[in-house]
């Protein structure tokens, strides 16, 4: 196994220690959504794992760096970012079990706002029939 594929493992890991499941679940499926809804937002496919990857990997404390603001005095927190090539391997874990839901929770949100939309324009015909 190559350093990145370990250092993946090791995310996981962590991950799966302080993390419920359904929550890990619920974030991938959301950021399925939210790819699906606004396609612009995500410049490239890479940038949606990425992003993807940094979403679930925020879920857990155990990714942040803590340390003292000398002029403060308060806590400061920030998040530890994984080598490019360690998200790649942490996207392809991720995606391999849950990227076909979430395309499926997507066209199936797709359908249901377009039968939405149907409703609403069905229920205007019938007004200007009436008028």
């Amino acid at each position: 196994m190559n350093k990145y594929k370990r250092e993946a493992a090791k995310e996981i890991k962590r991950l799966g220690e302080t993390v419920e499941a359904r929550k890990v679940v619920d974030t991938v499926l959301a950021m399925y959504l939210v790819q699906d809804l606004e396609p612009y937002r995500f410049k490239s496919d890479q940038a949606f794992w990425t992003q993807l990857v940094r979403m679930v990997r925020g879920l857990t404390t155990a990714n942040k760096g803590v340390w003292p603001d000398p002029k403060t005095g308060k806590a400061k927190t920030a998040a530890k970012e994984t080598p490019p090539r360690v998200s790649e391997v942490i996207a392809l874990y991720i995606r391999e079990p849950l990227g076909v839901c979430g395309v499926w929770l997507a066209d199936i949100e797709r359908k249901e706002e377009e039968r939405k939309r149907q409703e609403v324009l069905d229920f205007y015909a019938e007004l200007k029939e009436l008028a």
